[in-house]
Order: C-alpha cells, then sequence, then structure tokens
C-alpha cells in the first residue's frame, strides 16, 4: 500500500477526524501466544488476541473469528 500523502498529511488527517490508535500491550502479545492457529491473517490475530485480553467484542464478517473465544458481532 502507498501513502498519498506524506506521513505528517497522514497523521493530521487521524487527529482531524478524531480516529484512535490502537494500542498493543504485553498482555496482548502474551495471548496472541497462546492462540491456536485458526487464521492466517496477523492483524486479524493481534485484533483477536486484545479482544480476549479486553474482553472486548469483535465486529467483523471473518468467520475465521468464530473459531476463538470472542463472541463475534456480525
Amino acid at each position: 500500500m502507498e501513502l498519498k500523502q506524506s506521513f505528517k498529511g497522514f497523521h493530521q488527517s487521524i487527529f482531524d477526524n478524531d480516529i484512535g490508535i490502537i494500542k498493543v500491550e504485553f498482555n496482548h502479545l502474551n495471548t496472541l501466544l497462546t492462540l491456536p492457529y485458526h487464521h492466517g491473517d496477523p492483524f486479524d490475530r493481534l485484533l483477536i488476541s486484545r479482544d480476549i485480553s479486553e474482553g472486548l467484542t469483535p465486529i467483523s464478517t471473518d468467520k475465521n473469528f468464530a473459531n476463538y473465544p470472542v463472541n463475534v458481532i456480525w
């Protein structure tokens, strides 16, 4: 993927649109290391581990999420 604007402009767009950045904590990574390998997308696996660690409910149409101990919406 290629950014069509400078990184500074990208950062400003995130700020202007009140978009939050997901923090990755060590407990999320510890959970990630315990997950069975049902899903090949590393970013989705990180999201799943964060949701498990924080007790969050993911919203996704990805059927692989249902293979993990989360209550998926959608």
